[in-house]
C-alpha cells in the first residue's frame, strides 16, 4: 500500500520547515497546495536569522495554515546581539509567531565559536520563557554541553522541542526527563539510518514530525527539494519503527503539535 493511500483522510502537522528559503520564491502557493492535498494542515516555518523571522511572519500572515518562529541559528551565532533579541521580542508579541528558535548549539561545523553559540542561546532560553513560548532547539554533536544548559533553566523552563533529534539513548533519555519534545523527519526513511531504536524509545505524548524543508527529502524524493507534503514518506516509516498504524500516528503527532505550539485559532 503506499504512503499516500495509508495517509488518505489523515491530518499530518511539519513541526519544522523553512519556506522563506529561496528555493520556494517562485512556487510556494503551489507547495501550499500540494501539502494540504497531502492532508498537512499545519507548518511551522522556523526563522533563523533576522531577515527570515520576520519572512515566516509575512508568510504566516498571508497563509493560515503557516505559523512562524524567531530566532538566530547556531551557525550564525557570530550575529548575536541584544539588539536582535529586542527584534525577536518585538516579532513574538504576534500571536503568529508561536515559538522562539531556531536556536541552539552545533560542535560539527562549528561556524560560530562555542561561546558565542551558549550566549545566543542563554538568551534564546531567556526570551522563551519571558514570552511564555516554546523552544525550538537545533543540536548536533553538542548534547552534553546543551543538557547542562537546559538543567540550568529547567525551572523557569517553557516547552522544549529538540528538533532533527540525532543523539544517543543517553542523551535521548536525559531530554525526556527535561519533558523535551522530538521531531524527526526524512532521514528516518533512508537506507543507512540506524536511529530506529531511539525513534522508537521517544514517548508517544512527546513525538513531532517534520521536514526541515527544503534540506533531507525522504524516500523516495531523497536528493530532491523537500517540501510540507513529502511528510506522508516519513510518517510512513515513522509508524511502521513504532509498530502503530498511520491513522494513530497522524493523531498522535498532530495532538502533540497543537499541545506545544497551540491549537489552531
Amino acid at each position: 500500500m503506499s504512503d499516500s493511500m495509508e495517509t488518505a483522510g489523515l491530518t499530518l502537522c511539519d513541526s519544522h520547515a523553512h519556506l522563506t528559503d529561496k528555493q520556494y520564491a517562485d512556487d510556494l502557493d503551489e507547495v501550499l497546495e500540494r501539502a494540504a492535498e497531502a492532508g498537512v494542515a499545519r507548518i511551522i516555518d522556523v526563522g533563523i536569522d533576522r531577515n527570515t523571522s520576520a519572512a515566516a511572519l509575512e508568510h504566516a500572515a498571508a497563509h493560515p495554515e503557516i505559523c512562524a518562529t524567531a530566532g538566530l541559528h547556531p551557525h550564525d551565532a557570530t550575529d548575536f546581539s541584544p539588539g536582535l533579541i529586542d527584534f525577536f521580542d518585538n516579532l513574538a508579541a504576534d500571536r503568529r509567531v508561536v515559538a522562539i528558535g531556531e536556536t541552539g548549539l552545533d560542535r560539527y561545523y562549528d561556524h560560530s565559536p562555542l561561546e558565542v553559540q551558549i550566549e545566543s542561546f542563554e538568551a534564546h532560553l531567556e526570551l522563551a520563557a519571558r514570552n511564555g513560548l516554546p523552544l525550538v532547539i537545533h543540536c548536533r554533536e553538542a548534547y552534553r554541553e546543551l543538557i547542562e544548559i537546559l538543567r540550568g533553566f529547567e525551572q523557569q523552563k517553557t516547552p522544549w522541542q529538540v528538533h532533527c533529534f540525532s543523539g544517543d539513548e543517553h542523551s535521548l533519555a536525559a531530554l525526556i526527563e527535561l519533558d523535551c519534545y522530538f521531531s524527526v523527519g526524512g532521514m528516518v526513511t533512508f537506507k543507512n539510518y540506524k536511529g530506529a531504536e531511539l525513534v522508537r524509545a521517544i514517548p508517544g505524548n512527546r513525538l513531532l514530525l517534520e521536514t526541515d524543508c527544503p534540506y533531507l527529502a525522504p524516500v523516495p524524493r531523497r536528493g530532491k527539494r523537500n517540501e510540507p507534503s513529502l511528510l506522508v514518506h516519513t510518517a510512513g516509516v515513522v509508524a511502521g519503527m513504532r509498530g502503530e498504524t498511520v491513522k494513530n500516528l497522524a493523531r498522535a503527532t498532530t495532538d502533540n503539535f497543537n499541545r506545544l505550539f497551540g491549537a489552531p485559532a
